[in-house]
């Protein structure tokens, strides 16, 4: 059942691929509005058709051995006495290749025995502050892995029990960047609090957890699958209405290595790879895939009906007798044309006000931004409260070398929050720019009988419900089509973002502007704070914390610590640095940067569609100017090419419609009293 689910998913992919090919031909063909770029972002996601997955799980559970066991040798560090500190991005590769990445996106090649060396420190050997250059972003690891899935690249994160990869750090970070995360457990223990903690906050930013669970071939088959049992039955319980899918699979990594070892198939077999493999690609499918092929589809489907209503337009100039009717729609273009230039051309007020707008949300972004981590702000507020709840001694040193990093994690969030209320607001201030260019667009063609879109016709449930979002950013379904996980690239770093997907030409990119860092801080701040942080912590060691010190003075010590640390992390957000020429702060750069890439596209957006709004008006003109036997042989032309584009269509409602099939099977495979536990 597997396989052919997999054979049925590959087919839906390359039917989609084909269906944005025609429907991108077709309409430079017929001469259509240009197709919307969101089209061509779809088409490469699905024809990339690869899958960033981040492993996750406590400290000695066999993730490293895991991974080595895909990769069919054991290539990261697994000794006891090394204390990783570093993710490994592993990628499937015909010739072997081992690299850091630093968090400027350059690289240094390096050798596979030096993997345990650098995957047990965070930044090269400097002194001082380090530079982008110095602090490493993860190590690579391409290799002929012979027992990963196609597509699917692995970020190894290091073990819970470590520093750098706490909860919130792991959260913030790296699971933006995943489509998917796998959880690790093991068959000696049943999942605990920990676990259940760090599943928790990882379902605050996505719900795509995939369960293993290793080292089967260490117990008797009946006591893993009882532990298997009750790990499920717990993650469903506790997270029911959260988890895509709360199954857990069982691995052996030691009897995968010996398949690897031996080329023994029976290895293989045992150590039930297979299923795993399997599962794991239909789970990524159906959490991810499905968003990109509904996304796709959608697009391609209201573009379709947009395009649809243009040549319905010149066929109804053409039919029509009167020559009064044809010159009132000439009439009617020019009109919309002429109002649209002077409400959101260059100097239009429409324009201005809500430029303005953008500028106000972006100065009481600022501010907020400020006062939150500025003293007696919520950070400043939360922070002390901790250190006044502190009862001994014992407990004051631990609070001192946690603090940079909690404040400096508070930061980012607040960062984060104050951002996207930002570029949400911004979000909602399109709507009458989109509803202007589309009543510009439906200038010829409005009032005929037409079809409904392909896009109106079927309604894609896809788990995150991507249409609703939309709506919910107060976006009329004609204006935005889809909400999904779009990868961006922000200094070589691959992010998964969400967007609203604007049905139209270029319009796509301008919400892409909008909503570029959404998720993760702007790309100088949260690649540069993590070296201030690093060498502010360093500056700090040595707070009073003697044996003689009474518990009151060491909170005195601990808020003065506190202040000064803080007040760091505020300047970096908020001072200009000369020394770098650096003539505004990051904050002010970031978004004057913002309203001004809005502006640009703002501007590009309005050019484009007045001049295809042009265009049509002289197209226009011209078939007025037909005798009847040439506008008898335009009309022909006209309808073989609106039958060819229905076909199109047509071919988009068949994909919806066994998309939909798809994720109705998928979705009852992901319940847990549904699976069919193999012998």
């Amino acid at each position: 059942m597997t396989q052919a689910l997999l054979t049925q998913i590959e087919t839906l992919r390359q039917g989609s691929l084909d269906a944005l090919d025609q429907v991108v031909g077709r309409s430079g063909e017929f001469e259509l509005p240009a197709p919307p770029e969101a089209l061509d972002l779809w088409r490469r996601k699905l024809a990339d058709n690869t899958y960033k997955v981040l492993v996750v799980g406590e400290a000695k559970r066999g993730k490293s051995t895991f991974i080595n066991a895909l990769i069919g040798r054991p290539l990261l560090p697994t000794d006891v006495d090394i204390a990783t500190s570093q993710v490994f991005l592993i990628d499937k590769a015909a010739q072997p290749a081992c690299r850091l990445r630093f968090e400027d996106g350059s690289t240094e090649e390096i050798a596979a025995a030096d993997l345990p060396r650098y995957g047990s420190q965070v930044l090269a050997d400097v002194e001082g502050t380090p530079r982008l250059d110095q602090i490493i972003r993860w190590i690579e690891v391409a290799v002929p892995a012979r027992f990963l899935p196609d597509g699917v690249s692995l970020l190894d994160t290091p073990g819970l029990g470590s520093l750098y990869a706490a909860h919130s750090q792991i959260t913030q970070r790296f699971i933006p960047q995943a489509d998917a995360v796998i959880y690790v457990l093991d068959s000696g223990q049943p999942i605990g609090q920990m676990d259940l903690d760090t599943i928790a906050a990882i379902l605050e930013v996505t719900a795509n957890l995939f369960f293993i669970q290793t080292r089967i071939d260490q117990f008797r088959k009946e006591q893993w699958q009882a532990l298997q049992a009750r790990n499920e039955q717990v993650l469903h319980e506790r997270f029911a209405e959260r988890l895509a899918d709360a199954r857990v699979w069982p691995i052996s990594s030691t009897n995968l290595m010996k398949a690897a070892a031996t080329n023994d198939p029976d290895y293989e077999l045992v150590s039930r790879h297979r299923e795993l493999a399997a599962a794991l690609k239909t789970f990524l499918f159906r959490v991810a895939g499905l968003s990109r092929v509904a996304a796709a589809l959608a697009v391609a489907g209201h573009f379709h009906g947009t395009a649809r209503q243009v040549l319905l337009g010149r066929m109804a100039d053409l039919v029509e007798q009167s020559k009064e009717r044809r010159t009132q729609v000439q009439q009617e273009v020019a009109r919309r044309k002429q109002e649209f230039d002077s409400q959101w051309g260059e100097r239009g007020p429409k324009r201005q006000e809500l430029m303005s707008a953008l500028q106000r949300a972006a100065a009481a972004g600022k501010q907020s931004l400020r006062q939150a981590l500025g003293s007696g702000g919520q950070i400043d507020l939360a922070a002390r409260a901790r250190i006044d709840r502190l009862t001994t001694l014992a407990e004051a040193q631990p609070l001192a070398d946690a603090l940079p990093a909690e404040v400096t994690q508070a930061a980012v969030k607040k960062w984060q929050e104050v951002d996207q209320q930002v570029r949400q607001f911004a979000l909602e201030q399109l709507g009458p720019f989109m509803a202007a260019m589309e009543h510009l667009a439906q200038a010829s063609s409005e009032g005929l009988d037409q079809a409904s879109m392909v896009s109106e016709r079927h309604r894609l449930q896809t788990q995150d419900d991507w249409f609703e979002k939309a709506k919910n950013a107060r976006f009329d379904f004609m204006h935005a089509t889809a909400l999904a996980g779009i990868g961006a690239s922000l200094a070589g770093v691959s992010l998964g973002i969400g967007a609203v997907v604007v049905a139209g030409p270029g319009a796509s990119a301008l919400v892409s502007t909008l909503m570029a860092s959404s998720v993760f801080p702007p790309v100088a701040i949260g690649l540069g704070i993590a070296a201030t942080v690093w060498a502010l912590r360093q500056g700090y060691k040595g707070w009073q914390r003697g044996k003689e010190t009474q518990l009151k003075r060491a909170q005195q010590e601990l808020c003065k610590y506190l202040g000064e640390f803080r007040d760091r992390v505020q300047r970096y957000f908020f001072d200009n640095d000369l020394a770098s020429g650096r003539l505004q702060s990051l904050v002010d750069e970031h978004y004057d940067q913002l309203v001004q890439g809005v502006g640009e596209h703002l501007q590009r957006l309005a050019q484009e569609r007045s001049e295809e709004a042009r265009q049509e008006l002289a197209r226009l003109t011209a078939q007025a100017k037909l005798d009847e036997q040439q506008r008898a042989a335009r009309l022909a032309e006209l309808r073989a090419q609106l039958a060819q584009w229905d076909q199109v269509g047509q071919r988009i409602e068949g994909l919806i419609r066994d998309l939909t099939g798809l994720e109705q099977t998928l979705a009852q495979l992901a319940q847990p009293q549904g699976e069919e536990q193999p012998a």
